[in-house]
């Protein structure tokens, strides 16, 4: 039932692209097809960057403050213990893309550093209720 990406391109023949999704459909899987342009970027942002995220995360906890971490860190590291070898080569791979989003990552948070500014107002307030609608969503496109 999870989504496979087919990247089917100019020099692909269209019976060995339709083979190959129908292996995966076999399997169960729902197959979605995108130019290798657009799957770099959905990667980007719905792999890559969370793993980079969880990564700066775990490394900007000071050492001095681990001791009192609860279950928020812990889940929202955990996929920052990834082998760092096999991760720095993928994010090596897409990294035009990885930059993208990361940019617009930058941009996300320095909005939420602004929310956190701007007293009283109901910017960061409307941010996190965006975050959780956001977040709720995803448990329906699973």
């Amino acid at each position: 039932g999870r989504v496979c990406i087919v990247t089917p391109d100019a020099g692909n023949d269209d019976s060995a692209t339709n083979r190959t999704a129908n292996f995966w459909k076999f399997l169960g899987m729902r197959v979605e097809r995108l130019s290798p342009k657009l799957h770099d970027s959905a990667v980007a942002y719905s792999s890559h960057l969370p793993h980079l995220v969880a990564a700066a995360l775990a490394y900007s906890l000071p050492d001095l403050h681990r001791r009192f971490v609860g279950t928020g860190i812990r889940d929202a590291t955990r996929i920052a213990a990834g082998d760092p070898r096999l991760w720095d080569a993928i994010l090596r791979m897409n990294s035009a893309e990885v930059k993208i989003a990361l940019g617009h990552f930058s941009q996300v948070l320095h909005e939420f550093e602004q929310g956190l500014d701007e007293e009283g107002a109901p910017s960061l307030k409307n941010l996190l209720e965006q975050a959780k609608k956001n977040r709720d969503a995803l448990d329906t496109n699973s």
